[in-house]
């Protein structure tokens, strides 16, 4: 008997430490899962600098993991006046990330705008918001000026803004800060790069062919300037007229001609040197009188004349014969009168 119910003592024992064991394990798992942790700002974008006055916007995103739907206040702290600017409130349900954008007004004078992005939410029975994944603090520099830069992608050029001089440094770039308005910003029209290569100014990233041109700079500015490059053809003849030569457009066909194929050089009138044209030579070969040529790189071609010594022979010939027929003449007529 007295063992039966010693039996029934530690059955009871081993009983109540298992219940103690369980519960203690509901409690533990209980605790792996903080509730604060289910709610906090993610990332925030915004604007480094904005002009007085004007609107900007502030992009933030809650990263969210709530098994029922949580209540959540959300605004932005200005330190500036105090207040808490445009407070939102918002329903997070389930795994995610919300994004809630912001609007505001910069104030009217230069500075820097201090604000604080502040999140709390609701849960058993009271609002979680004193922790560090809660409250971001950002700043934004009010300016009255922007910034201006001017793409030319070559180092060295210069720059006209406003009358004043600018030039572009080592990444082709010429930059300046201004005053928010109206300015002139004037490019070259063409940059030489060697003496036969150039670029001639075509536009605007943004479309405008105006050069010089008027720009509204209400925020940063990036202008990129765009050219096209061109090449020289030199067309050379030491005899007739050579045309064709000067500058051309990247791929363009060109038109190579010369205006006789036939030349008399000389003092003598009766026995001139007389030149015949072969053809072109140089970057191009051809026979031709007329030679069409696309531009790729800057060509130089020169027209190719040979002596054309038969003709000479020819006409020396004539005249040698002609004069022995004049000397025959003469002499018959002297003898005739002598008889």
């Amino acid at each position: 008997m007295r063992v039966s119910g010693m039996i029934w003592r530690v059955a009871c024992l081993i009983l109540l430490y298992a219940c103690f064991l369980s519960h203690l394990s509901s409690l533990t798992s209980g605790l792996a899962e903080p509730s604060e942790s289910a709610v906090m700002l993610g990332e925030i974008v915004y604007p480094s600098k904005v002009l007085p006055g004007h609107l900007f916007q502030v992009n933030v995103s809650v990263i969210h993991s709530c098994r029922e739907r949580a209540m959540t206040n959300i605004g932005l702290f200005s330190r500036n006046s105090g207040n808490i600017l445009d407070p939102r409130i918002i329903y997070l349900t389930g795994n995610g990330t919300k994004n809630i954008l912001f609007e505001l007004r910069a104030p009217n004078v230069e500075g820097l705008f201090e604000l604080e992005v502040l999140l709390r939410y609701w849960h058993l029975g009271f609002w979680v918001y004193n922790k560090e994944y809660l409250r971001k603090p950002i700043s934004i520099r009010i300016l009255d000026q922007v910034q201006l830069r001017v793409s030319l992608f070559r180092r060295g050029v210069g720059v006209e803004v406003d009358g004043l001089r600018l030039e572009t440094d080592d990444s082709g770039v010429a930059q300046t800060i201004l005053k928010v308005g109206r300015h002139l910003v004037k490019v070259p029209q063409k940059i030489d790069l060697t003496a036969d290569t150039r670029l001639v100014f075509s536009g605007w990233s943004d479309g405008s062919v105006s050069n010089p041109r008027i720009v509204e700079a209400k925020s940063d500015l990036n202008l990129d300037a765009e050219y096209e490059p061109e090449y020289y053809l030199t067309v050379d003849s030491r005899f007739g007229v050579a045309y064709g030569g000067g500058w051309y457009p990247a791929g363009l066909e060109a038109t190579i001609s010369i205006s006789s194929i036939v030349a008399h050089i000389g003092s003598s009138p009766l026995l001139p040197e007389r030149y015949m044209f072969k053809g072109w030579v140089g970057d191009i070969n051809a026979t031709t009188p007329t030679v069409h040529v696309k531009m790729t790189s800057p060509i130089s071609v020169k027209a190719l004349w040979v002596n054309d010594e038969f003709s000479r022979m020819v006409a020396a010939t004539s005249l040698i014969i002609i004069a022995a027929n004049i000397a025959i003449i003469i002499f018959l007529v002297f003898r005739r009168r002598l008889i």
